[in-house]
């Protein structure tokens, strides 16, 4: 038998916002970019919480666009807190409490591509919808988040359509996330 466990560090007070998921790869385009930072700062004018798994890429875009905004920021790290508190902005974020970390791993874990995958359903499940706004076509984590998130039906995901999106975006607006 197996226990779970949730370890968050911060201000717990942002769990009481509407969290707003802002995903997608790591290698987007410019007009992905544009797409990530707008959600971002739309999130924030709406009193909502951006939620990240601070990748690199569209996640750490969106991040920082929603701290530009004066906003707060629910990030899901792929590594332990401890490890992820040891770097200086990220703490000083905590400290300030516009970031708030949650982690379902150990405290010292390191980086790991399973763990990665692992915490894609954290950004979906604290999130009230999720934009996916760059996502390569059946491969890598964004891609396998949403579908994991559309195949267990526990979070909403949306898809950008517009200008920049990717073939990966319209293969899962086909697999039944809602097109914006």
């Amino acid at each position: 038998k197996s226990s779970a466990f949730l370890l968050v560090a911060g201000n717990l007070e942002l769990f009481e916002k509407t969290g707003r998921g802002i995903v997608g790869s790591r290698n987007a385009g410019e007009d992905s970019i544009e797409v990530a930072q707008s959600a971002a700062y739309s999130a924030v004018r709406q009193g909502e919480v951006v939620v990240s798994g601070l990748a690199k890429g569209i996640d750490r875009v969106a991040m920082s666009a929603a701290l530009e905004a004066d906003g707060q920021v629910v990030g899901v790290p792929t590594e332990g807190i401890r490890r992820i508190a040891n770097v200086n902005e990220i703490r000083n974020l905590v400290h300030e409490g516009r970031i708030c970390l949650v982690s379902p791993y150990a405290p010292d874990v390191g980086f790991s591509v399973g763990l990665a995958m692992g915490r894609n359903r954290f950004v979906y499940a604290l999130s009230e919808s999720t934009l996916v706004v760059a996502s390569d076509l059946e491969k890598g984590g964004t891609w396998a988040g949403a579908e994991e998130a559309l195949k267990g039906d526990f979070a909403q995901v949306d898809v950008w359509t517009g200008e920049g999106a990717t073939k990966g975006n319209a293969a899962l607006v086909a697999k039944g996330a809602r097109a914006v």
